[in-house]
């Protein structure tokens, strides 16, 4: 081997690759009225996302159904070693998509309720695997978010996967 080539591994030692999971929330409340009130919210990843992204990484089987979004009423601050939302309310079945072209590095979740399909007011959300219990991929706690009987109300949660 060349010392060029010796300089070339030595100085991909030494960089530091950041790789980060950001998952951003876009809660969107249509009143009957037809003004719109939008609310845009950061996640944390827990331990168990991470621990499966990790094992996916390394071709280990996972559970690759996290296509379940909750919401909740708990307001404790979110950690890495959350397992579950503080007092879920709900829990629904989202359309998950894996965007393409230019968003290749995204998965969307998304749910819309018609109007009085969901009522509330909401200071949690996370993904989940399973309709009940399992496990939560990530969780965000926010200022509360009130939906009433006559709003519609649309969740639209995007997971990016990027270096920084």
């Amino acid at each position: 081997m060349g010392l060029e080539n010796m300089e070339k591994i030595t100085d991909m030692e030494t960089k530091k690759v950041t790789f980060q999971v950001l998952g951003t929330a876009i809660f969107k409340i249509t009143r009957k009225d037809g003004s719109v009130v939008t609310h845009t919210i950061k996640n944390l990843v827990t331990t168990w996302g991470l621990s499966t992204l990790a094992a996916a990484l390394a071709g280990t089987a996972i559970n690759p159904n996290i296509n379940y979004l909750a919401l909740g009423s708990g307001s404790t601050a979110a950690t890495e070693s959350d397992t579950s939302l503080e007092t879920e309310t709900n829990r629904d079945l989202a359309t998950v998509t894996h965007l393409t072209g230019a968003d290749s590095h995204k998965t969307e979740f998304n749910k819309a309720w018609a109007e009085g399909a969901i009522t509330g007011t909401f200071r949690e959300a996370g993904l989940f695997d399973a309709a009940a219990a399992g496990n939560m991929f990530n969780r965000n706690v926010f200022a509360e978010i009130t939906v009433a009987v006559t709003d519609t109300f649309e969740v639209t949660w995007i997971v990016e996967f990027k270096n920084v």
